[in-house]
Parts: C-alpha cells; sequence; structure tokens
C-alpha cells in the first residue's frame, strides 16, 4: 500500500487494512506523512496534533484513530513544496556544493555578487547573465 491508499481509507472507505497485512507491511506504514496530511485540513489538524504528542502508539492503532474520528469524506489538499530560488542551480554549480550548502551561500551573498558571479561565469555554465 502507498500513502495515499492509507489517507483514502482512513477518512473515505473506513476499512480495516491491517487485517490482511502482514506485519512487516504494518512496520512501513508512513505515520508522519498521514499526519503531515491531515494537518492541512481544518477537520485534522486536531487529530494529527493529537497523534504527533503520541508517536509511541502502534501503526494500527494510529491508523484505527483516523478511521474512527474522521468524517466519511472525500479529502483533497494540495502538498506544501518549498519554495525553489532560481540561482540556487547556478550557485550549487559555480560552488560545486550541495543544496543545503548553496542555500547557506544564498543567505550569504548579495543580488550584486550573484550577478558578478553570473558575469564572470556566463562561458562556464550556460547561464545567461
Amino acid at each position: 500500500m502507498d500513502l495515499f491508499d492509507y489517507i483514502n481509507n482512513a477518512s473515505y472507505d473506513k476499512k480495516d487494512v491491517f487485517r490482511d497485512l502482514p506485519e512487516r507491511e504494518e512496520k512501513k506504514y508512513p505515520a508522519f506523512l498521514v499526519n503531515r496530511y491531515f494537518s492541512f485540513l481544518p477537520d485534522g489538524i486536531f487529530l494529527a496534533n493529537e497523534m504527533n504528542q503520541n508517536a509511541h502508539i502502534d501503526n494500527k492503532l494510529k491508523h484505527q484513530f483516523y478511521v474512527h474520528s474522521l468524517r466519511k469524506r472525500k479529502r483533497f489538499t494540495k502538498w506544501v513544496k518549498p519554495e525553489e530560488h532560481p540561482d540556487l542551480d547556478f550557485i550549487k554549480q559555480v560552488y560545486s556544493c550541495s543544496t543545503v550548502k548553496a542555500k547557506e551561500y544564498m543567505t550569504i551573498l548579495s543580488v550584486n555578487q550573484i550577478q558578478q558571479l553570473k558575469e564572470s561565469h556566463h562561458h562556464l555554465i550556460n547561464i545567461k547573465p
């Protein structure tokens, strides 16, 4: 089962999916992601908070909590995605560093310094100054 199978089951299907699952599949339950999904919804935010406070509970019980606490309906929400800075890839290429380091460099470098880097490295990298 994937993440959205668990979410759909908890919010709409309302079936005991763990009954037929082997124990190794039970351990693959993505509790953090399920909690995160329901935290984006107005009727699930307090339930997700409750599950985050009780992280020690068994995965089967976490899922049953959602199954029995949420009203039966289809739920859709957009995932919050981090915004990417347009110059991030350029900084990664110039300094040959990771995304984390490039983000640190972005906080240190000014707009003028980034522009100067683009002007001096436009012939090495296929990015226009």
